[in-house]
């Protein structure tokens, strides 16, 4: 494979993660004692009041003359692991129903909570706690509802104050949570914690929410859909130990969600002056008259699906402005896409259309090659037979064109290209023939040493009733 990638291996976040599905089994199994354990702790978790007062703690029990002295044994509600004590409080958020209905849907929820120790704001001694909820029984209550993601303050005697509460824009279903450690604050101010919100909902879909904690209130800062579950990843990308957000934009729908075949596409979100910044796939605007021109062009190949030609262009532009931070991002980047399309080419699923999402024209030509023209353009062909295409040769010609198109108006000297958007055009209409047979012309004109297109070229003329133009 030409120039290779040379960044530094990505390491994903040093957090501490919880499973991506909940132990939604395990709660539902104890869902009667969880929700009797919230009710009898509510007197202990207090909501802020103007006064600001703080709880009483617990007095722990006195000894007499005539008992000796022991440590006293600890309260129930100590034992009681965060994310089943504030059960109870967060999903009275969601809903206060009593009917069998509300009762029902919420016994299908839980929450998920993890420590904000380690977070990039200082927590000042404060025993700080991120929330979400969690479940499908959100979708079933009588009234509309959202999960929420919440941070508590734990205080003595196991008593917990709600600091801030966000409803979830991203509307998962399954919910998980981690802390994003971007920047720890100067001396012991309170800083910015950055929250991600990993979500799960329909068939096999995915959310994503970055949330923003200044110390008293929460924010949604981004959120994200995929078709796909994993809607996001949170990883050290630069080696800077600040990890970044990764969007999953792949289509996974080239022909169906089982079918294997997927346009890959990625959205890297930086961290400039503590916020998150996307990277644009856009020229990058540079005093030097080299680099835009570099990233200009790159950023045609990528529009046109040219992966290669726009991973060997960036190469340039880094080269040029070795110092710049928009250069190497969108290098990254697009080097990322890239590679993940060009190592899809050929697979098995179906092997044309994987080399023509990465725009690897002359692959998918090598792939018509051992056959002969007549099976190369029959909608029943080897090219479909026994590939997800199979029975769906309008749709496969249609990528086929469309992608032919963008990639010749950016390179219209691209042989193989004017010999795939002829076998599209057939696939798409059996009767294409003197389109085709354009295209045909285009391809032999530009290589006419070339027996492949010597061969469609003839049998293509044939087809046309023996007239080319």
């Amino acid at each position: 494979m030409d120039d290779s990638h040379t960044q530094t291996t990505p390491r994903l976040s040093l957090r501490a993660r919880r499973p991506r599905v909940p132990r939604l089994l395990g709660v539902l199994v104890a869902v009667v004692g969880l929700l009797l354990a919230a009710c009898n702790g509510e007197n202990d978790l207090l909501t802020p009041t103007s006064g600001g007062g703080t709880p009483s703690p617990t007095v722990s029990p006195t000894a007499t003359d005539s008992t000796p002295s022991a440590t006293p044994p600890p309260s129930p509600e100590a034992t009681v692991e965060p994310s089943e004590r504030l059960r109870g409080p967060l999903l009275s958020l969601i809903s206060t129903g009593t009917s069998a209905q509300d009762q029902a849907a919420l016994s299908q929820m839980e929450v998920v909570a993890i420590p904000l120790e380690g977070a990039a704001g200082a927590t000042g001694g404060r025993d700080l706690w991120a929330a979400v909820t969690s479940g499908p029984g959100v979708w079933e209550l009588s009234t509309d509802a959202r999960h929420v993601a919440a941070v508590y303050e734990r205080r003595a005697a196991d008593s917990w104050v709600e600091v801030a509460v966000l409803p979830l824009e991203s509307e998962p279903t399954i919910a998980d949570v981690e802390v994003v450690v971007v920047d720890a604050p100067e001396g012991d101010g309170l800083g910015t914690w950055w929250i991600g919100i990993h979500g799960f909902t329909g068939a096999h879909s995915g959310t994503f929410e970055l949330v923003r904690f200044d110390g008293a209130a929460l924010s949604s800062a981004l959120w994200w859909f995929s078709p796909s579950p994993a809607a996001a990843s949170i990883a050290d990308l630069d080696g800077d130990e600040r990890p970044e957000i990764i969007l999953d934009a792949t289509d996974p729908y080239v022909y169906c969600y089982a079918c294997g075949v997927r346009a890959w596409g990625e959205i890297i979100y930086r961290w400039v002056d503590g916020e998150p910044v996307a990277v644009n796939l856009a020229p990058v605007e540079s005093t030097d008259q080299r680099v835009r021109d570099l990233t200009e062009q790159a950023i045609r190949y990528v529009e046109a699906d040219l992966w290669r030609r726009a991973r060997s262009t960036m190469q340039l532009a880094v080269e040029a402005a070795p110092g710049d931070a928009e250069v190497w991002w969108l290098r990254l980047t697009v080097d990322r896409i890239a590679t993940a399309r060009i190592e899809d080419v050929g697979a098995p699923q179906q092997p044309v259309t994987t080399a023509v999402l990465a725009g690897e024209y002359g692959a998918a030509v090598d792939l018509m090659r051992p056959f002969q023209p007549a099976a190369v353009f029959d909608p029943e062909g080897p090219l479909l037979v026994d590939t997800v295409a199979e029975g769906w040769h309008d749709s496969m010609g249609g990528y086929l064109v469309e992608y032919a198109t963008r990639a010749l108006a950016v390179d219209p000297q691209l042989a193989p290209a004017y010999a795939v958007r002829a076998v599209g055009r057939v696939l798409v209409d059996p009767d294409a023939w003197a389109e085709a047979l354009l295209d045909m012309d285009a391809a032999l004109a530009l290589a006419p040493q070339d027996t492949f297109y010597q061969d469609a070229h003839r049998y293509l003329l044939a087809q046309n009733g023996g007239a080319s133009g």
